[in-house]
């Protein structure tokens, strides 16, 4: 099976950012102080996108679907 990534800097294909969304979803909203935080240029985007991915919990599965 084979996966395409897009990453929509821009809102040219979303009008909603993709990324929070699903950080959001998959750490039930853990990740929200470090988006603060981030938004406040307190951390680099690097170490806000590690947290939030450190954050996140569910299997392989379960982020296919919810991206699918």
């Amino acid at each position: 099976m084979n996966y395409s990534l897009f990453i929509d800097f821009d809102y040219t294909i979303t009008t909603d950012d993709v990324g929070n969304r699903f950080y959001t979803y998959f750490s039930q909203g853990k990740n929200e102080p470090l988006v603060k935080r981030w938004l406040d240029r307190e951390i680099s985007t690097l170490e806000c996108l590690t947290g939030e991915a450190e954050l996140c919990s569910g299997s392989r599965e379960e982020f296919i679907e919810y991206v699918d």
